[in-house]
């Protein structure tokens, strides 16, 4: 959430859950030992998502507690229809998002599934599906959508501003270079931004040939599917002399060089965290379009992009967002369809208007009220002469 959270819906850490769950959860997130044959039921987890299943699980032990419910019994056992239930409602009336209900379900059902595996859940996990699927969104994501091309373009703006300020500090320029190749390499490639924050050089970015390289193993990636494409070949240049003339200076002497990430913060020098990216990408995009895009926006954009311009490659958007599903690319598609659809609709009106000989009406302030204040013909005439 972006708000605050209120005292009595912050989560339980881990460290002080029951012993019962904190033992449970500690053998089931433990590393894999091909001499143990008690499995680890969630080792597989990567580190933020297993993070965001200990916050929603200590959301729901958070509410246990308040409202005297957190019985020293197994896990499980807690879980009743009835519970559940009532902390779905006391989540409703909270104000949470149905997005947001839905995950806290999720990371419940999961929780529960690794440390107190011999009941079902099952019904815990379609209940946060359906929740999901019938909660519509907040935000319209159409609406803030930008074409990919133009995104590149604010992309090399930023950098030619960079290098062409003479009014700038260095380091001020070094940081809007860095923030506009940043936010071309996301028109182009579109990854994830906890991705984009994670690349260092010679691990995820290598040199091939004369090229570059992005490459991620399938721990790192969100759907476990290994993940690689080449470094845009029309940002080589500007890769080159990022590495060469920019990212030095953001390091700072004074800061320890031993780290290899791609991206430094301006402030302390060391890498830059998803929420460092998300919020240059989400200043820059304001200033330039007057609303704000996110780093998963450019993925929106990037597929909605090519959908609109080849749609004979339609199959291939679940390759660019890194789907494991094409289904879930197809409202990238719909949305796609739905803006062309939209813009015949406008050209064909406006054809049929100049073949009609029909003019442009007055500005929406300057309309007559049509009678709308009366019943009769008397008043229809009267506020045309006040209109």
């Amino acid at each position: 959430m972006a708000r605050d959270c209120a005292e009595e819906w912050k989560p339980i850490v881990p460290s002080d859950w029951p012993e019962r769950d904190r033992s449970a959860w500690a053998k089931a997130t433990r590393e894999p030992d091909p001499l143990d044959l008690a499995p680890a039921r969630a080792a597989h987890l990567r580190l933020c998502t297993r993070r965001q299943y200990e916050r929603g699980y200590g959301c729901w032990l958070k509410w246990l507690l308040t409202n005297d419910r957190l019985a020293d019994i197994a896990p499980g056992e807690r879980a009743t229809q009835e519970a559940v239930k009532t902390y779905y409602q006391a989540m409703l009336e909270h104000g949470y998002a149905g997005y947001t209900i839905a995950d806290r379900l999720v990371a419940l059902a999961q929780v529960l599934k690794s440390i107190d595996p011999d009941r079902d859940y099952g019904w815990i996990s379609l209940a946060a599906r359906r929740i999901h699927r019938e909660t519509c969104p907040a935000k319209d994501i159409g609406g803030s959508l930008r074409p990919s091309d133009e995104l590149f373009q604010l992309g090399l703006e930023l950098m030619n501003a960079a290098t062409e300020e003479r009014f700038r500090k260095p380091f001020d320029r070094a940081l809007l270079y860095r923030d506009g190749l940043m936010i071309a390499l996301l028109a182009k490639r579109p990854v994830r931004v906890g991705n984009l924050a994670s690349i260092e050089i010679g691990d995820h970015l290598r040199q091939v040939g004369e090229g570059w390289r992005l490459s991620f193993q399938g721990h790192e990636v969100k759907n476990h599917r290994p993940f690689a494409c080449g470094w845009p070949d029309d940002l080589e240049h500007a890769l080159g002399y990022y590495l060469a003339e920019i990212r030095p200076l953001l390091l700072r002497e004074n800061e320890e060089r031993g780290h290899r990430a791609l991206w430094i913060s301006s402030v302390t020098g060391r890498p830059m965290r998803p929420g460092d990216i998300l919020v240059r990408i989400k200043h820059w995009t304001k200033e330039r379009f007057g609303r704000s895009m996110t780093p998963h926006h450019f993925r929106h954009a990037a597929a909605t992009t090519m959908a609109i311009n080849s749609p004979e490659d339609v199959a291939e958007i679940a390759a660019i967002l890194g789907h494991s599903r094409s289904r879930t690319s197809d409202e990238h598609y719909n949305l796609a369809t739905s803006l062309e659809a939209g813009e015949r609709c406008q050209k064909d009106l406006t054809k049929r208007r100049q073949h009609l000989g029909v003019r442009k009406g007055p500005p929406i302030g300057k309309l007559p009220l049509l009678g709308l204040l009366g019943d009769g013909d008397g008043d229809n005439e009267e506020t045309d002469e006040q209109g």
